[in-house]
């Protein structure tokens, strides 16, 4: 009997590997001056989008991004922090690029309960507010934040007291 070289081993192995599925856009923008928007987009169309109140303008600003790929697992997240320890993450991951799984802070938010949420990552612990709202069908884009702010009672309440806070 004769034995299989290595690298052939190799090969059989890794052709048995899961696939690395792909992942998703992330950004971070200014919202109205008194806070950040977040949010993760497949092809174009968002996943989840967060409102934080911390703005582009805190000191010590920061925004970081993260991929991780991976045979069978996808991850992007974006996060945005400000002086005083406060941050927010938005994260999605995948291992089939058809169920993805949404946390904010490290804590998973189930998607048919709503795509938007509100954070306010002030005194202590990030307190989460998710809005029953579909962004599938929408355009990832600065105007599309733009417009939900004014939709979403929500929005508008939570931007009107991260504005009151300046």
């Amino acid at each position: 009997m004769r034995a299989t070289p290595p690298l052939l081993a190799l090969l059989a192995v890794a052709g048995c590997a899961k696939p690395t599925p792909r992942g998703c856009d992330t950004g971070a923008q200014r919202a109205g001056g008194v806070a950040s928007v977040l949010y993760v987009a497949r092809e174009g169309r968002p996943l989840a989008v967060a409102w934080a109140d911390i703005s582009f303008d805190a000191p010590d600003f920061v925004t970081f991004y993260n991929t991780s790929r991976g045979p069978g697992r996808s991850e992007d997240s974006v996060a945005v922090a400000a002086r005083g320890g406060r941050q927010v993450e938005l994260k999605a991951v995948t291992a089939d690029e058809v169920t993805w799984a949404v946390s904010l802070n490290g804590r998973e938010y189930p998607l048919g309960d709503g795509a938007v949420f509100l954070v306010r990552a002030g005194g202590g612990a990030a307190r989460v507010t998710q809005v029953s709202w579909d962004v599938g069908g929408l355009p990832a884009a600065p105007e599309t934040w733009h417009r939900l702010a004014g939709e979403i009672p929500e929005v508008a309440a939570f931007l009107a007291a991260a504005a009151g806070k300046e």
